[in-house]
């Protein structure tokens, strides 16, 4: 019919890539003929296959030689049908411990942490090393290296492991990757297209009631050859604001991003390209820089180091403006594609016209690739509640949702296509919220971003920790209310890729303008690039906003633009840049 409308003869044929890939959620007894028949309904509803996923509910043994027979059955389906499918590389999430089978191998390698330890509370703490006593107001305290204990039935009554020591991801990979290597490895590249690894992290701060920091087992002496510098001799000012606390925190949180990148996505991400699979995924905690340093250290480095990065955007409420843009950022800079596992947590009302709306936000972001969440292969008894919607028959619109599916796929390949129209480049502030970072700060969770209404709403909320967080967050969404595209430029990133080229060149992208917001610290690669940027493009190609910071030098200080604030700097932008959004 829309054809004979418009007039169009040959419409090309939609790619099984760019179509939507549910998280196909097996969580009950599989069997073959029921598994053929969901594959049958997704692919009938416009979807692409899924992600074959693990969940809470599951009957078959995770794993098993019958877990390995009903994947390796739903390959000769996909193939039979000329689809593919995508593996999930754990049981349930988050990803790393290979549902309990990391720590029955190896039991040392048990999730870590430094801890600021009360004296009353030294008995709940399997300690491995105890560095120092202090005493800070009137409390008397224990810092030490602790494991986490058994007991969290997440992780089958045990717990998570430690993925800043590279022997973990090795294990892991034996456990997981390649079992699945020796069950399907013929179908990989091909119907199986790669795997999905879900809220890695380097902690999980639950373990440890107290105040704490990840850390590991080797951690002080490669901190000591990396930085120069004893961190036994400055412990305590990862913990309180003392001492040279900034510069210690700074460079304790850039250790620990690197080591965490080197022990676990690169060679996870090497084993994926040498096995033929892209690796996607994403990480824990994406959605605020005051998240990051305690769980991933930062998330946008390791995305330079995956096949697809990707994010989840939870609920129906286009937000988190911030989680898009540093994804969409790196992905567009490197030439990769951008996975978002979208739609969990919005209630099994949401429906087509939900679920395009949602997803025309992300695409308009920069995602091409759309993963919902989820097709429950049981809803029986608790299964039904496990963070709806469910992307089913059992929804009365599934049968219509062809063309809402069918639209998606086009937008994701349209935006594949093509190259993001912008020359702004937001210098990310994440250094200098390291450098601020202590687990013992507050934050605030009803504290407010701009708003047309009152530009300083929040501002006598905000904490230590979201002073950086707070303007940045401000000038983002100010930027796109103005319809300025833009991307973050990551320091690491930067060091690693960036270089002058008529502009800042990072990747396939040249930026002309440069935004420095609030920040208390930058990275001496990036005032090269700044100074470069300034000696050939002019003072106004640079705009802090705000007095730069001292570690700025003079020459540069005296050769930028300086605002006093975020609705200056988009307002200066504004009269330089085309408007393509």
């Amino acid at each position: 019919m829309l054809n004979n409308i418009i007039g169009v003869t040959n419409v090309k044929a939609i790619s099984n890539d760019y179509k939507p890939a549910v998280f196909w959620s097996f969580n009950d007894s599989l069997g073959k003929s029921e598994l053929s028949r969901q594959l049958k309904e997704l692919l009938k509803a416009g979807c692409s296959g899924g992600f074959l996923h693990s969940r809470v509910g599951l009957v078959t043994e995770y794993l098993s030689e019958e877990w390995m027979d009903a994947v390796k059955y739903c390959c000769e389906e996909a193939h039979k049908h000329n689809t593919s499918l995508w593996l999930y590389d754990e049981d349930r999430f988050p990803s790393g411990y290979a549902g309990g089978a990391v720590l029955n191998e190896d039991d040392s390698l048990r999730a870590k942490a430094l801890c600021l330890i009360e004296e009353k509370q030294l008995k709940e703490f399997d300690i491995i090393k105890e560095y120092k006593e202090v005493i800070r107001g009137g409390k008397h305290y224990f810092i030490a290296l602790c494991n986490a204990k058994d007991g969290n039935p997440n992780f089958e009554g045990k717990c998570y492991v430690d993925l800043l020591n590279p022997k973990t991801t090795k294990v892991f990979i034996e456990q997981t990757h390649e079992k699945y290597l020796a069950a399907v490895g013929a179908y990989f590249g091909k119907e199986i297209k790669g795997i999905f690894s879900d809220e890695f992290c380097y902690t999980q701060k639950a373990a440890f009631p107290c105040f704490s920091v990840p850390f590991t087992n080797d951690l002080e002496k490669a901190f000591e050859e990396k930085n120069g510098y004893d961190l036994i001799d400055c412990m305590e000012s990862l913990f309180f604001d003392e001492g040279e606390y900034h510069k210690i925190r700074r460079d304790f949180y850039e250790f620990l991003l690197n080591r965490f990148i080197d022990s676990f996505t690169k060679p996870y991400n090497e084993w994926c390209n040498k096995n033929g699979l892209i690796f996607t995924g994403h990480l824990l905690h994406e959605d605020f820089l005051t998240t990051q340093p305690e769980w991933t250290g930062a998330v946008m480095p390791h995305y330079a180091h995956m096949g697809m990065p990707g994010i989840d955007k939870l609920g129906s409420d286009p937000e988190y403006l911030l989680t898009v843009k540093q994804l969409t950022s790196v992905a567009e800079q490197m030439g990769k594609r951008s996975l978002c596992e979208a739609f969990a947590c919005s209630g099994h009302q949401f429906g087509p016209g939900e679920i395009k709306r949602v997803a025309d936000w992300l695409c308009v972001l920069g995602i091409n690739f759309i993963n919902p969440h989820l097709t429950l292969y049981s809803a029986r008894g608790e299964r039904k509640r496990d963070y709806p919607p469910d992307f089913s028959w059992r929804q009365p619109w599934f049968k219509v949702s062809e063309d809402c599916f069918n639209h998606i796929a086009r937008v994701c390949e349209i935006m594949d296509s093509g190259k993001a129209n912008t020359d702004v480049l937001v210098i990310h502030p994440i250094m200098s919220v390291w450098a601020e970072y202590s687990p013992m700060h507050k934050t605030n969770p009803t504290f407010s971003i701009w708003s047309p209404v009152n530009e300083n709403a929040g501002q006598n909320f905000i904490t230590e920790t979201e002073k950086f967080q707070k303007p940045f967050l401000d000038l983002s969404n100010r930027l796109l209310a103005d319809g300025i595209n833009y991307h973050y430029g990551d320091e690491i990133i930067l060091r690693d890729y960036g270089k002058y080229k008529n502009g800042i060149a990072v990747g396939r992208f040249i930026y002309k303008n440069i935004i420095v917001p609030p920040v208390s610290i930058l990275s001496k690669s990036t005032l090269m690039l700044l100074s470069r940027m300034t000696e050939q493009n002019g003072r106004d190609s640079v705009i802090f906003i705000g007095e730069p910071p001292s570690c700025v030098p003079e020459e540069l200080r005296n050769n930028v633009t300086v605002v006093d604030n975020v609705s200056e700097a988009v307002a200066l932008l504004g009269k330089k840049v085309n408007r393509p959004i």
